[in-house]
C-alpha cells in the first residue's frame, strides 16, 4: 500500500478526521423548505443546483488532483449527478440562507479590477462555520466569475481551516459554466500529526 493510500486509510478510520479532511465529500446536504425560503444572502445553493442541471446535459469530465502532505494523486472522472453533488458538497455548505444565520453576517459591496464583488463576513466568526464568503461578478449581479470562502471548526480535539475557490466561464446566466474549483485545508487533531490537504478540480467540456 502506498503512503498516500495509507494516510487516507488512517483518515477513514478516524471518527474525528473523516468528516472534515474529506470536506464532507461523501455527505449529503439536507435543506428544508423553511431554509430555502430565506433570501437574505447570495443564493449559492441555487447557483450550484443550476450547474448540476447543466452537467446532466453536457456531461463534463472532471480532472481531479488530490494533494495529501507530499503525496499526489490524479485522475480523470465522469461523475454522475450524485457524484457531482458529493464533489461540490463543501460549496453547498457555503449556503448562508438559513434561519439561524439571518442577521449574522456583515455585507460589503465594491469593485476591484473591473469586477464588482459582494462579501459576507461573520459577526462572530468563532461561532460560525463560514467566516467569510466573497462573490465576484462580471457584468451583472447574477453572473458570478469567482467565489472564495474561508471556513473552519475548532474545539478541544481538533482545529480545521478550509479555503474554497470556484471559477466560472460565461457572460450570462444561460451559458455560465463551472471551470475550476479548489479546496485547501489544514487540520490539527489531538494525538495525530497535522495534515495539509488540497483538492483541485478542472472541468472538461466537449
Amino acid at each position: 500500500m502506498s503512503l498516500f493510500k495509507a494516510k487516507l486509510s488512517r483518515l477513514n478510520s478516524s471518527f474525528f478526521v473523516l468528516p472534515f479532511i474529506l470536506f464532507n465529500v461523501f455527505a449529503c446536504s439536507s435543506k428544508n423548505s423553511e431554509e430555502n425560503k430565506i433570501t437574505e444572502y447570495y443564493d449559492v445553493k441555487g447557483l450550484l443546483d443550476q450547474q448540476l442541471l447543466m452537467f446532466e446535459k453536457m456531461e463534463p469530465q472532471l480532472q481531479k488532483v488530490v494533494l495529501l502532505d507530499d503525496e499526489r494523486d490524479s485522475t480523470v472522472l465522469q461523475p454522475d449527478q450524485k457524484s457531482w453533488h458529493s464533489e461540490l458538497d463543501a460549496f453547498y455548505n457555503l449556503d448562508l440562507n438559513k434561519k439561524d444565520l439571518v442577521g449574522q453576517y456583515q455585507t460589503q459591496k465594491g469593485e476591484q479590477e473591473g469586477l464588482s464583488w459582494l462579501k459576507y463576513t461573520a459577526k462572530e466568526p468563532e461561532n460560525r462555520e463560514v467566516s467569510q464568503l466573497t462573490i465576484y461578478f462580471i457584468n451583472q449581479p447574477n453572473v458570478p466569475s469567482v467565489i472564495e470562502a474561508i471556513t473552519g471548526k475548532n474545539n478541544q480535539l481538533y482545529g480545521l481551516e478550509k479555503r474554497l475557490f470556484m471559477q466560472f466561464d460565461g457572460n450570462n446566466v444561460e451559458n455560465l459554466r463551472l471551470k475550476t474549483y479548489e479546496i485547501g485545508a489544514n487540520q490539527k487533531v489531538v494525538l495525530l500529526d497535522s495534515l495539509r490537504v488540497e483538492v483541485r478540480g478542472h472541468l472538461i467540456y466537449e
